[in-house]
């Protein structure tokens, strides 16, 4: 087996005349300290009505979900004519739902959804948020409690 000979300069050297440049570990630097309004900012409220419950008031919280229209096209049609030029794409009713993609179709008048080949077209006549088939529009509706047993 070889030996290995350090030089001075920082190479390394073999018996067969190889050589290599060593290199240093790089010196870690020291973490900037945090800042009263960064740690406001991004730390969670300790207590009920804490920073975090005044400045976003619950009520008033929308979820993404609730404000993009979802389309699919469990039903097979061709084309899905819809009111929105921004929406997301389910490909089918869940739980055969493919990954909810958003799509934008920008100034363009028709986009084909990249995981189900769906055909989406905007139909101005449309209003925002419906389709025609109108089964192809997506409500997510949360689960209902077991009915208690009497």
């Amino acid at each position: 087996m070889a030996k290995r000979h350090t030089a001075v300069g920082g190479e390394s050297t073999n018996d067969y005349g190889a050589c290599a440049v060593v290199r240093e570990r790089p010196v870690s630097r020291p973490i900037p300290a945090v800042t009263q309004q960064q740690k406001r900012i991004t730390a969670p409220a300790a207590t009920p009505g804490g920073a975090m419950a005044e400045r976003i008031p619950a009520k008033d919280t929308q979820m993404a979900a609730s404000i993009i229209p979802h389309f699919h096209n469990t039903p097979g049609v061709r084309v899905v004519h819809v009111g929105s030029r921004e929406f997301m794409c389910i490909g089918a009713l869940p739980p055969f739902d493919h990954p909810h993609i958003y799509i934008d179709m920008g100034h363009d008048s028709e986009v084909v959804c990249s995981y189900c080949s769906t055909l989406y077209r905007f139909d101005p006549a449309l209003a925002e948020g419906t389709a025609k088939p109108v089964e192809c529009v997506w409500h997510d509706q949360p689960a209902e409690a077991p009915a208690s047993a009497a």
